[in-house]
């Protein structure tokens, strides 16, 4: 008696359409997306497009965050004291209007994870991360906010510079972190920005309006077959929120 072979196909998927009659003749497919292979069987293919999404997801980011703002908590004084800069200025509360930009974050395109700062301990408020065209970007968000659309406090040069080293700490944890092993050789860019967010309270209600966002620098890792200018293009648009 002949054993039973199992039909196989490997190929980059562009369009979930095109195989949808493939689908139906074959037991098992090996498909790519962003450069990550995927087994989907025929029982399974209308499961396709959660499978992609969770495909899209950086596997432990969370985790990897709390990490970062735990390390940056305890090892912040020596990485400022080594850039010539001294203690970080008092953060103002806002836990609302982080809120607010949090779900503008989410509701970004490409779909971002997001996650904000246990206790504003880092200079990044937010932390977020989307899988776009050959790379995972990682953008940093300080939020500042105020009831008086004129007082929003703006970063200084040295709150900027403090600003960068977190994200430069970001990219060397990135290759030291158990977390972060299945992404040490990915093309990472690392983005920081600003959001200045007007709090307009108006008796028991508030309402959140964004005055004004700022792009600041990116940080590359992995990105020599990058097209950077297109690059930043992409990241500069998803600073405007």
């Amino acid at each position: 008696m002949k054993a039973k072979t199992e039909k196989r196909i490997i190929f980059l998927i562009v369009n979930y359409n095109i195989l949808k009659s493939i689908l139906n003749s074959l037991k098992i497919i090996y498909i790519c997306y962003d450069s990550v292979w995927v087994k989907v069987t025929t029982c399974s293919h209308e499961m396709l497009n959660i499978t992609f999404k969770k495909q899209k997801s950086m596997k432990n980011f969370e985790l990897f965050v709390e990490e970062v703002v735990n390390k940056w908590r305890l090892e912040k004084k020596t990485i400022l004291e080594s850039a010539g800069l001294g203690k970080p200025s008092n953060r103002e509360n806002g836990d609302l209007a982080e809120d607010y930009i949090l779900q503008k974050i989410i509701n970004l395109k490409p779909n971002y994870q997001a996650v904000k700062s246990k206790g504003s301990q880092t200079p990044s408020d937010i932390y977020s991360v989307a899988r776009r065209n050959g790379y995972w970007h990682i953008m940093l968000i300080q939020v500042k906010s105020s009831t008086n659309k004129n007082m929003i406090y703006n970063l200084t040069e040295n709150d900027k510079k403090t600003f960068d080293e977190l994200a430069k700490f970001i990219k060397t944890q990135i290759g030291i972190s158990d977390y972060m092993t299945n992404y040490r050789k990915s093309a990472v860019i690392i983005s920081n920005g600003y959001v200045g967010v007007y709090k307009n309270e108006n008796g028991r209600t508030i309402k959140h309006t964004i005055v004004e966002t700022k792009a600041f620098k990116i940080f590359k890792k992995n990105t020599t077959k990058l097209d950077i200018s297109n690059v930043k293009k992409n990241v500069a648009i998803a600073h405007k929120l």
